[in-house]
């Protein structure tokens, strides 16, 4: 499929399928979606196990005075994050600082890429 019909294709909403673009490629880049898609539930269901086991060590903790207890040769403690501090562009300009001082002051985050690998869209 050459780059003008793929293009094509996408505006009018289509998406081509792998075999389409890719030919002989198709079934190794569809194998390595599939482990992309199992890893990924994976990591996304250890983390909420996770989760809840930090759940229950608080709650251990909790009872007790220490926020740092040695269990066995690993040292547990409760630790804590203040949260992200950033500045409102609303409160700046309340404040009275010039909406061009906060333009110019703005400055954009590194773009990069990552893939999605997500269910089709539902047909409108």
């Amino acid at each position: 499929m050459t780059q003008k019909e793929i293009a094509a294709m996408n505006e009018i909403g289509q998406v081509p399928s792998t075999a389409d673009v890719l030919g002989r490629r198709a079934v190794a880049f569809d194998r390595l979606v599939e482990e992309y898609r199992a890893l990924a539930e994976m990591i996304r269901l250890q983390e909420d196990e996770k989760k809840q086991l930090g759940e229950k060590l608080m709650a251990h903790l909790a009872d007790s005075e220490a926020k740092t207890l040695m269990s066995g040769e690993l040292r547990v403690t409760i630790a804590q994050n203040p949260g992200r501090s950033s500045l409102s562009k609303e409160l700046l300009l309340e404040h009275g600082v010039s909406a061009q001082v906060i333009a110019a002051s703005t400055v954009a985050g590194k773009p990069y890429q990552y893939i999605v690998v997500s269910e089709p869209k539902a047909k409108k």
